[in-house]
């Protein structure tokens, strides 16, 4: 007997389609028989061969001083992942979003959305503690914006124990071990 898995087409899983490792969609079997097994993907769902890879950087100081080092630094950068170009592609500084950690990226809207993040001797961007700023790529040039403070929509995030970004005394035992202070995308 023959058994062949097709989709029909404007159903919900007309996306689909069989992965490289995911078998065949026709089989022979005979009798009563199970364990005909199909793997699927969503094409999408996977990126080209050389894609971008994207990493944060700290710096000492307080970002929203202008002029300082910490100002104007790179805070998030690119590189492709075959690396055949050494130089990073500089896509946000310290006065545009600060210390920032956790970051997702959303291919539908072409935009990379990265979290404020308590980290000794770093600065927060211009929306502090709770801030979730946005780099969107879809003019081709990185475009970065705030995107939302947490913390004006009432959201507990926690609090600054420091007075300055580079003297923080509170916040050597208290970076990374209070749920509060930790990113979250």
């Amino acid at each position: 007997m023959r058994v062949e898995l097709t989709l029909p087409p404007g159903s919900p899983f007309d996306h689909l389609r069989p992965g490289a490792a995911g078998r065949t969609t026709t089989f022979f079997a005979t009798g009563p028989t199970s364990g005909l097994d199909v793997g699927l993907n969503v094409p999408i769902d996977y990126c080209q061969a050389n894609p971008d890879v994207m990493t944060t950087c700290f710096l000492h100081g307080d970002p929203l001083h202008a002029g300082s080092l910490a100002a104007d630094g790179d805070t998030v950068v690119s590189v492709d992942y075959d690396r055949t170009v050494m130089s990073p592609n500089h896509l946000a500084i310290g006065s545009e979003v600060g210390a920032v950690w956790g970051a997702a990226y959303q291919r539908s809207s072409q935009s990379l959305f990265l979290a404020a993040v308590l980290k000794r001797h770093a600065g927060f961007g211009p929306l502090g503690i709770g801030g979730l700023y946005r780099i969107d790529f879809s003019s081709g040039s990185p475009v970065v914006s705030d995107f939302i403070d947490l913390t004006a929509l009432g959201i507990g995030v926690g609090t600054d124990p420091r007075d300055v970004p580079g003297e923080d005394p509170p916040g050597n035992g208290a970076t990374g071990n209070e749920p509060a202070r930790q990113p979250h995308l």
